[in-house]
């Protein structure tokens, strides 16, 4: 049910000591604030429209609403003591939800709420008119329940012109505590938009993703966070940070495939574009290290796998490879039909052995970048030398483009394609934050850096290959358009990870289990993985694991999906010791 509580009605319901809500098993419990007829301030026009569009949304999926509308501090305040009462009540499998959209500031590094009837002259006295945000975490914390989430669609301008103090700082950024998910309109220190129709930007996309049905919190605020960029134009970044300790879902329904009956997906979404070379690929190899020891190409030349990805290794600074040398030994399997061979390459990162690095560059450190300018961060993941860049810049992408450009290079050296490795560079937070400076959508940016990248190599090769490694929402922010720009998916660490720049034998290099939460489940993983399947294109995994039993579990369940699968050690330096069943049988 919906309450709406206005001045007196609110006052009366809560002194009579009657709970709004009745308490009961797993409930879903959400206090919705709308706050915009302002007596002392500027009035916003969208937040009580923006409140009842939530309010409603929350109806429906499940959860008992009390709404706020034109709230003053007192009634707030008894709102929110309540709402931590009917959470202590409905036990620890119940989910709190507050969405909050009006003005809101910060001082000194803490967040306030402001009630329709705020009246501040000095900056001091903000904590005795306004709410502080952390006020309700508190309510919510105190509940010990599972699941919380806090979403704020504040700051929309500094309300307090007259005041020195305060600016259009924006939001500080909180702490989530265990099991709280904090959603921003806009990132910490931004200023959010009202919005030029009857609701924000963000809680219009809010109210529309949050339906789709078996979609993880995280993914959904992800989506609204690629919906608002679009509809402002780069203008407004959406934040979120999470400390969740379990999945969570709005709207009912299967983000898992089953395995267990052995379905697999269509055999028109299994199968590569018909005409290309991936159409006969049953198998591959992945190889980018230590392919100049002595013995290493005659050993992948031996093999009867259908595809390979390996180092070009042509624009290494210290012993370059010969690479049109080992294209030649690798063209043909022993039987001597066609083999595709891909060239990997990093797209997303600049590597500090390339040719292309030169003497006065500066690599980035830990909180700084580096120089030229489009050196943003070290690798996340521990790989030695790799930085992440801003690949939207033209600097960046000269090395890459053009008729003397990487790309070019290899598509005359003769291979069939590219692998192209950190896409994702798109969804690291530092190369966000430095998009949203240049004001550059990370998403659209990344998406046609891939869509240059295979017509540098189409015009030297019309038929030259894209496949893309990971990133793989990267499809919900334009998905014809991603589809079209590549030939294929290929993914890392479905089902088991290696920690980077592990040796070999190094029981690092796989069978880890740690990067597997939310909306990077194996689950979750897969359902999105499956976007990529209908539509049209095939999909080639790579799993990390030592253990035979692991690597027996990887390859059954990612045959049964329609993968073509390969369980390698993350070190790729050798052949792998656990190949396909497919190429033992055959």
């Amino acid at each position: 049910m919906i309450l709406v509580f206005r001045n007196l009605m609110l006052i009366l319901a809560l002194a009579s000591g009657i709970s709004p809500l009745a308490a009961k098993a797993e409930t879903r419990i959400a206090l919705v604030v709308g706050n915009g007829g302002y007596s002392s301030v500027s009035s916003l026009a969208n937040p009580a429209r923006d409140a009842n569009l939530i309010a409603e949304s929350l109806k429906e999926l499940g959860f008992e609403v009390v709404l706020l509308v034109d709230s003053s501090r007192a009634n707030l305040r008894r709102g929110i003591s309540q709402f931590g009462r009917d959470l202590r009540n409905a036990g620890r499998d119940a989910t709190g939800l507050f969405y909050y959209a009006g003005h809101g500031v910060q001082f000194f590094g803490t967040n306030y709420l402001l009630p329709v009837d705020v009246n501040l002259t000095d900056a001091a006295d903000l904590d005795l008119v306004a709410i502080e945000a952390a006020s309700v975490l508190q309510q919510m914390n105190s509940a010990k329940n599972q699941t919380n989430i806090m979403i704020l669609d504040a700051c929309r301008n500094n309300p307090f012109d007259n005041i020195p103090t305060f600016n259009d700082s924006g939001l500080a950024e909180m702490k989530a505590p265990t099991g709280t998910f904090l959603a921003y309109a806009t990132a910490p220190g931004d200023v959010a938009l009202d919005g030029l129709g009857d609701n924000s930007p963000f809680t219009r996309a809010l109210a529309s993703e949050m339906t789709a049905p078996g979609v993880l919190v995280e993914q959904v605020f992800k989506k609204v966070r690629v919906a608002v960029l679009k509809e402002t134009g780069g203008q407004q970044t959406p934040w979120d940070t999470s400390s969740l300790t379990s999945d969570f879902i709005f709207a009912a329904g299967k983000i898992e495939i089953s395995v267990a009956d052995n379905s697999k997906p269509p055999v028109a979404i299994t199968q590569a574009r018909s005409g290309t070379p991936l159409s006969n690929v049953r198998n591959w190899m992945f190889q980018i290290q230590e392919l100049n020891e002595d013995g290493a190409v005659q050993s992948l030349a031996a093999t009867e796998y259908d595809m390979l990805v390996i180092e070009a290794g042509h624009n290494f600074s210290e012993s370059p490879y010969e690479s049109q040398q080992i294209v030649s030994s690798l063209r043909e399997k022993p039987d001597g039909k066609p083999r595709v061979l891909l060239a990997y390459i990093d797209i997303g990162e600049a590597e500090d052995y390339r040719s292309y690095w030169q003497d006065d560059w500066i690599a980035p450190k830990d909180g700084s970048g580096g120089f030229p300018h489009f050196l943003v961060a070290t690798d996340p993941d521990g790989w030695e030398g790799n930085y992440p860049v801003a690949y939207w810049d033209d600097a960046w992408q000269s090395i890459w483009l053009g008729s003397g450009g990487i790309v070019a290079d290899l598509a005359r050296f003769e291979f069939d394609g590219v692998y192209l490795d950190w896409i994702e560079a798109y969804d690291d937070d530092r190369v966000r934050a430095a998009a949203e400076k240049a004001g550059v959508s990370p998403e659209d940016a990344m998406i046609s850096f891939v869509e240059k990248l295979g017509e540098a190599g189409r015009a030297i090769n019309p038929d030259f290959l894209i496949v893309a490694q990971n990133a793989i929402y990267l499809i919900d922010a334009d998905p014809d358009r991603y589809a079209k720009a590549i030939d294929a998916l290929a993914v890392e660490d479905t089902w088991f990870h290696g920690w980077g720049d592990s040796d070999w034998d190094d029981p690092d290099g796989g069978d880890q289990r740690d990067r597997y939460e939310a909306e990077y489940s194996t689950s979750a993983r897969l359902a999105q993985i499956l976007r990529y399947q209908k539509a049209g294109l095939p999909v080639f995994s790579a799993d990390y694991s030592l253990k035979k039993d692991n690597a027996a579990k990887v390859y059954s369940e990612a045959q049964n999906r329609g993968f073509i699968p390969l369980v390698t050690r993350v070190s790729l330096s050798k052949l792998t010791e656990t190949p396909p069943p497919n190429l033992l049988s055959d």
